[in-house]
């Protein structure tokens, strides 16, 4: 590539946002650039223009007329995007635009990286998501995928060609509307910078380019975003292995090409996506890592950029310094979802009385309290996840806990529930393995946690013992319940809802493989629990009781003749919460959520549904408390069946108490007797009891 005397016009422009933009008249480009002390003319930062077609490189010296303060800002009249590449010279060395909003592959005798910036075409119909205000934190249902490994696998049913890319995600929206999904959460999906672990020149920002020769900030642990995530960072002494999660410096601008199918535009294509899903009526949540010391402004820009150019709905900020509680009063960003582990410290903050105030800083109009801002806010803790492991495998000590939380109804800020996610193990290996096993990741074993909360059921991996077998498929169909069924916001990573293995990893950050990717394999139990998850899914939207938005009272208010929630045991109104037990009765008065007169409430049928959570390893019997005259309990849900919903209620042969296997969860409701065929009678499991033995 040669270098060429510079033929094109270029005038100062006034604009303060960093990137490079197409316009009418040519293409503007920002850069902000921190100088030392007294940058000399001769030392000036100059922008490289490449044509890629003629092979050929001009330079444009960035002077004096250019600069406000430590943004450079000018604009190329005439130029075209076309066979354009960019990127910015500070004395003598070469770096490409933090805030490309594409990179492609250049070859040039300049630069030691192959991929420089380019300018992605103009995008029309983006703007605010056409979903805003369509659902609740209740009333949502996520699902979390990583874009590349969801659809890569050579059995995922879509075209060889949108395998791992957007398009594949977009030919997946049906299975997504079947399973009742409402909140599509992608992990990281930006270019990434070269070297190290993804973490490349590691910026403190990604709006500015440092000016002194050869000093590029290194990595460090403390910026490491698996520890900001979950998992721990990768043991420097071993290779560098490859950033399959995405997470690490990024052109944050700059959807990935590597997600892209071949010859379509990253942005293009990450937008026609968005738009698939917002058309079915599911909301998209983008993860992004920021780096350690990145400035609030910086973290705020690309939040802008995602909400107003393609749509999102929301954002799951992980880092260490994001400016939450700058993005949650931000004008533009009032009505996005706000995903992090520190949401709830928001609430924290001192704030404005008033619900609304008009300021001279922000629009009028502008959300200006804690009260009205904190509904777009999610705790992405994983608190619930332990408990309900735990619970699950009949740990001690956690029952109350457990119940406490499964049924706390959060208020002002979301709270995310799932039993699995991304980092590790996913929800059939914990019910397979006791110990992770990462040796393929190449460092020993000695990455990831080793505190997984899992139980092998008795033999570490895969089993041919039919009793392992049932049992561990069990506990899978409890945690699916208990998630589902919990109060908040539940979420699903992708593949749990099949029985996806990480044979037993659970740190695949570099596993661009069958371990990392969702497995769609269509064998006889993976579609059992496909249809259960789609059956608790709909369950859950058909009972507003497990989508509460105010907490229950645990008294019959409306004098009813039940409360809206109440606790039960071997005896009916008497619960076991002592730290050795591993079971109870919880029983819901739909009622109190239906929308209906008072006398018509007092004087119609009762709602009732009666959940026996028996995760002892025997069985146990539960006191059922009294129906009217005339009407009967019927089991409609038993999590010891292969399929749990059953196809016709069954009438319990027990007014006052009801039977539940070991580790196994069981709903109840109340009929009519005269509407329950006298023929129905209790289906037996065809499986074997449980082995009564405790958990490690």
């Amino acid at each position: 590539m040669r270098i060429v005397a510079n033929s094109y016009h270029v005038v100062p422009s006034s604009s303060v946002v960093p990137g490079a933009v197409r316009e009418t008249d040519g293409i503007r480009f920002t850069v902000v650039i921190r100088r030392g002390a007294r940058m000399t003319e001769k030392e000036a930062p100059r922008l490289v223009l490449f044509r890629t077609d003629l092979q050929t490189a001009v330079t444009i010296t960035l002077t004096e007329q250019y600069r406000i303060g430590d943004l450079y800002s000018c604009k190329v009249l005439g130029l075209s995007a076309e066979h354009l590449a960019y990127c910015y010279e500070i004395g003598g060395c070469f770096f490409n635009d933090p805030c490309a909003s594409s990179l492609g592959v250049v070859e040039n005798s300049f630069f030691n990286e192959s991929r420089l910036g380019t300018i992605s075409e103009a995008l029309s119909g983006t703007g605010v998501s056409p979903l805003r205000g369509k659902y609740q934190n209740a009333d949502r249902f996520v699902y979390l995928l990583h874009v590349r490994g969801f659809t890569m696998s050579h059995n995922s049913g879509v075209p060889k060609s949108h395998r791992g890319t957007f398009a594949g995600v977009t030919d997946k929206i049906p299975y997504l509307r079947e399973l009742g999904v409402t909140t599509v959460e992608l992990m990281p999906v930006c270019e990434l910078t070269a070297g190290k672990s993804g973490a490349g020149r590691g910026y403190q920002s990604p709006f500015f380019l440092p000016a002194k020769r050869g000093k590029t900030p290194g990595k460090s642990n403390q910026d490491s975003p698996q520890n900001s995530s979950g998992p721990e960072p990768p043991i420097s002494e071993f290779p560098v292995r490859k950033n399959y999660w995405g997470f690490g410096s990024a052109y944050y601008y700059a959807p990935a090409s590597r997600l892209t199918t071949p010859d379509n535009c990253p942005s293009r294509e990450y937008l026609e996506m968005i738009q698939a899903l917002h058309h079915a009526g599911i909301e998209v949540v983008q993860q992004f890592w920021f780096p350690h010391g990145i400035s609030a402004t910086a973290v705020t820009e690309v939040s802008r950029y995602y909400v107003c150019h393609f749509g999102i709905d929301g954002i799951h900020y992980i880092g260490a310094d994001i400016p939450l509680t700058q993005l949650t009063k931000d004008a533009i960003l009032a009505d996005t979802q706000i995903y992090s582990d520190h949401a709830a410290e928001v609430l924290n903050q001192e704030s404005s009385a008033e619900d609304y105030s008009l300021s001279t800083q922000l629009p009028p109009g502008c959300r200006g309290s804690a009260a009205a801002w904190a509904g777009n806010l999610m705790q992405t803790g994983e608190d619930y996840l332990y408990l309900v492991r735990r619970f699950v495998k009949a740990d001690d000590l956690v029952l109350s806990d457990f119940i406490a939380r499964f049924l706390h109804v959060p208020e002002r800020v979301g709270e995310l529930r799932f039993a699995a996610n991304y980092w590790g193990f996913t929800l059939a290996d914990t019910v397979t393995y006791s110990r992770k096993h990462n040796e393929d990741n190449g460092e020993d074993n000695r990455d990831g946690t080793d505190n997984n909360a899992s139980w092998n059921c008795g033999v570490e991996g895969p089993s041919r013992k039919k009793d392992i077998q049932q049992l561990r498929k069990r506990l899978i169909r409890n945690m699916l319940t208990l998630v589902l069924l919990s109060q908040g916001t539940p979420m699903l990573t992708a593949g749990d809802e099949r029985g996806n293995t990480q044979k037993g990893n659970n740190n695949p950050y570099c596993q661009d493989n069958e371990i990392g990717w969702t497995d769609w394999k269509n064998t006889g139990e993976s579609q059992h629990l496909l249809t259960f998850t789609r059956q608790l899914s709909a369950f859950r939207r058909a009972h507003p009781v497990f989508r509460k938005t105010e907490p229950f009272r645990f008294t019959d208010y409306r004098a009813l003749g039940y409360p809206d929630l109440s606790y039960h045991g071997r005896d009916a109104w008497k619960a076991d919460f002592s730290g050795y037990s591993h079971s109870i009765g919880l029983l819901f008065c739909e009622d109190y959520e239906e929308a209906q007169t008072e006398l018509s409430l007092r004087t119609g049928h009762r709602h009732l549904l009666y959940l026996a959570l028996n995760m002892y390893w025997q069985e146990m019997t539960f006191g059922l408390p009294n129906l009217p005259a005339g009407e009967c309990w019927c089991r409609i849900m038993d999590t010891s069946r292969e399929d749990p919903f059953l196809p016709v209620a069954e009438k319990e042969p027990n007014l006052h108490q009801c039977t539940a296997p070991a580790r196994t969860i069981v709903i109840l409701t109340n009929r009519p007797a005269e509407e329950v065929p006298h023929t129905a009678t209790r289906v037996k499991t065809g499986q074997k009891s449980s082995p009564p033995v405790k958990t490690e």
